[in-house]
């Protein structure tokens, strides 16, 4: 299957992630999407992030398969504010 990969980079420039899409001319149903999710995951722990602590956010959308992975999220500079 063929997917999207986009880098995602801090302010310095260094890669902390991607977000893979597969490309799909067509909305896929719930179970095929949690398969395709699975897929997209799995190819992040094995093959683009081996080693990493990784976090996961898949899309909401119950028909369009996407997953955002941040690698190792709490080594990511941060800054304190008030809400």
């Amino acid at each position: 299957m063929e997917a999207s990969v986009k880098k995602i980079h801090n302010v310095n420039g260094q890669e902390i992630g991607s977000i893979i899409t597969p490309l799909f001319d067509r909305a896929v149903i719930p179970e095929e999407k949690s398969r395709i999710d699975k897929l997209i995951v799995d190819y992040a722990h094995e093959i683009l992030y081996p080693g990493f602590g990784l976090s996961i956010f898949a899309e909401v959308n119950q028909d369009l398969p996407s997953v955002a992975i941040i690698k190792d999220i709490n080594a990511i500079d941060s800054t304190r504010i008030n809400i």
